[in-house]
């Protein structure tokens, strides 16, 4: 692998930090770590500049960029508001990370924590060539995304609360995605194969409101689980629909049998698995933390992670559209 000089140094007061460092023989990206002087807490949606204590002289021609850190992303929700961030090779102040918070709880960084990557790579700078006309090629003018994935896919656009109540106040029927919606996402086995899930309480105490004014429930997940027979037992859902693997055939089914029309059903997804369902019904709605592409699809992106109060989120969209929050919440006042 090739390599390259380049001078760095340390403030004063990190000596007690390393250098950027790569953590395997053929890792692309140095670890960069936080020369933070105390515990700092970045809250959900928040941004802070944290500093690393490093100054490096880039030699001319090479930039340094800065990555989030995957596990950090993936666990956390932590990333880079200016992701990636770039070092030109005439910078010669400190590196600082621009983190932000995607999560939904508030994210501790302490002294020394791996809180980005650095990768060394070339750049070219360009000399414009003016002419009258460009030379054609395949894709011509087929505009920004036109090579996308799935792009014969008519995309809904974003829509407003107007649309979003008009929708909600026709629903009848709650259908659920369950991995990623009514949980996390995450599936723990311990040591004797068994598996265990997570869910929250508030979304089971939503979906109790909701059957107080008689919006009734179903489940279609493509996993098979003991544990989503149990749960849907203690919140009263009977229709729970397991190995589905291609969602709409359980929606058709539930739908035919029960004789509901699209319009009176609502369904929260997370993943391309759900596209179908969502698709169809009269109002659909995914997770905050949903696969990019899911969430272009769907009526409503909700503010919250799926097993975090997403499902708790989207009750009290329609309830209140339905003008029957203050009813099922009364008892509490």
């Amino acid at each position: 692998m090739n390599k390259i000089r380049i001078p760095v140094c340390k403030r004063k007061d990190c000596n007690d930090l390393s250098y950027p460092a790569y953590m395997t023989t053929q890792a692309a990206g140095m670890d960069l770590f936080a020369a933070v002087d105390r515990e700092e807490i970045l809250p959900p949606g928040g941004r802070a500049r944290i500093p690393t204590g490093i100054f490096v002289a880039l030699p001319s021609g090479v930039e340094a960029q800065i990555r989030a850190r995957s596990g950090l992303a993936f666990k956390y929700g932590i990333g880079l508001v200016n992701g990636p961030g770039t070092i030109d090779a005439d910078y010669r102040g400190e590196i600082g990370i621009l983190l932000i918070n995607h999560g939904s709880d508030p994210f501790p960084i302490h002294r020394g924590d791996r809180i980005a990557q650095m990768v060394i790579a070339p750049v070219m700078q360009a000399e414009w060539d003016a002419v009258e006309q460009l030379p054609e090629s395949k894709r011509s003018s087929g505009g920004f995304g036109h090579t996308g994935h799935a792009a014969d896919f008519r995309k809904r656009s974003p829509m407003k609360g107007e649309s979003i109540n008009a929708k909600a106040k026709k629903i009848r029927w709650i259908f659920l995605d369950v991995d990623g919606v009514l949980t996390d996402g995450n599936i723990t086995y311990d040591s004797r194969g068994g598996e265990t899930k997570t869910f929250y309480v508030r979304d089971g105490h939503g979906i109790k409101l909701a059957q107080r004014v008689g919006i009734r429930f179903a489940l279609i997940t493509g996993r098979a689980s003991e544990i989503v027979n149990r749960r849907a037992a203690e919140l009263g859902i009977e229709e729970v629909h397991q190995g589905a693997l291609k969602k709409l055939e359980a929606y058709e089914e539930i739908t035919g049998r029960l004789k509901l029309s699209d319009e009176e059903i609502a369904y929260v997804g997370d993943d391309l698995i759900d596209l179908p369902v969502l698709r169809r019904v009269g109002l659909s709605a995914v997770v905050a933390d949903a696969d990019p592409e899911t969430r272009g699809q769907a009526d409503l992106v909700l503010t919250r992670p799926g097993g975090r109060g997403a499902v708790r989120e989207f009750i009290e969209i329609i309830l209140k559209a339905q003008n029957k929050w203050s009813e099922v919440t009364e008892r509490y006042y």
